[in-house]
């Protein structure tokens, strides 16, 4: 028996409500993910390259392998892991069908592009035709989906990855001098 643990157990649909709708309001949890990105023990860089890495890695569609791949391009990088981590969560259930979704077009604008640029190159039909976003024809042919997505959350990811660091960097830097003025 612990001393901090709840007397009333949860139900179990109570906990499946937890994990798409905090508890706390979005506004708190935010507010404490940004205290805790702030107030993590490395160099103002290496915060913002690994939140710039896990925010950028968010956008690919290997859905399982998102915290994995941000840890280890974080550690080859010498970035800081739990901002990547923290980086990571931005593709929740409410924003990854739209990180999905760009990702996914952006993949389809550089398939005609590239096909334009080199007519020669034999593509397959799927690539070029622009389908609906059905769910049916991504069950049927995963392939035809997840190229695109790929190919697209590259570039994708990559800018809004930079502009993370770019807007994060000189906040935790002024958030820094702010605290050492103070003491």
């Amino acid at each position: 028996m612990s001393l901090f643990k709840s007397v009333k157990k949860k139900p179990l649909h109570q906990i499946l409500i937890g994990f798409l709708w905090p508890q706390m309001s979005f506004k708190r949890l935010f507010r404490y993910l940004y205290l805790r990105l702030l107030r993590l023990q490395a160099s103002p860089s290496a915060i913002a390259s690994g939140l710039g890495i896990g925010v950028a890695l968010s956008f690919t569609p290997l859905l399982g392998a998102h915290i994995i791949l941000s840890i280890g391009l974080s550690w080859i990088l010498r970035a800081n892991k739990v901002a990547a981590l923290l980086g990571t969560l931005i593709g929740t259930p409410w924003t990854l069908p739209f990180m999905l979704f760009l990702s996914y077009k952006t993949g389809i604008l550089g398939i005609h592009f590239f096909h334009k640029l080199f007519p020669n190159v034999v593509l397959s039909s799927s690539l070029l035709d622009t389908p609906l976003f059905d769910f049916k024809e991504i069950y049927a042919h995963p392939a035809a989906f997840f190229l695109p997505t790929f190919l697209g959350s590259l570039p994708l990811g990559i800018c809004i990855g930079l502009f993370v660091f770019f807007i994060t960097y000189p906040l935790i830097k002024s958030y820094r001098k702010h605290q050492g003025a103070l003491k």
